[in-house]
């Protein structure tokens, strides 16, 4: 029997599935911690953007900074698996998933 052996994930995709992890669990810890807070706003019949303006907006901008980190890597290692190669540089993986998140991101104002 002749098995072939998977290579290892290269450092870069390493790094990025980290990454990920890292903006997906940083936004639901800060997200449930401006729950628990003192705040003017109701969870209930509030956004949860609305707690970028109340008095601890910091976190709120912290947790939307972790989220965007998060799915930019998340989608630079699905991006990257998918076409069979490798990217080059981050710019590249940059340039593949830049427009996807412009197209398929809804925009609530």
């Amino acid at each position: 029997m002749n098995a072939t052996r998977k290579s290892p994930p290269s450092r870069q995709v390493f790094l990025l599935t980290i990454g990920a992890m890292i903006g997906a669990a940083g936004f639901a810890v800060l997200v449930v911690i401006l729950h628990l807070l003192p705040s003017t706003y109701n969870p209930l019949s509030h956004y949860v953007s609305d707690y970028a303006h109340d008095s601890y907006g910091y976190l709120m901008q912290m947790a939307f900074a972790l989220l965007g980190v998060g799915v930019l890597s998340g989608g630079s290692v699905l991006l990257g698996h998918s076409s069979k190669r490798t990217p080059s540089s981050g710019h590249d993986t940059l340039d593949r998933v830049w427009p996807l998140s412009l197209d398929r991101c809804p925009v609530f104002g």
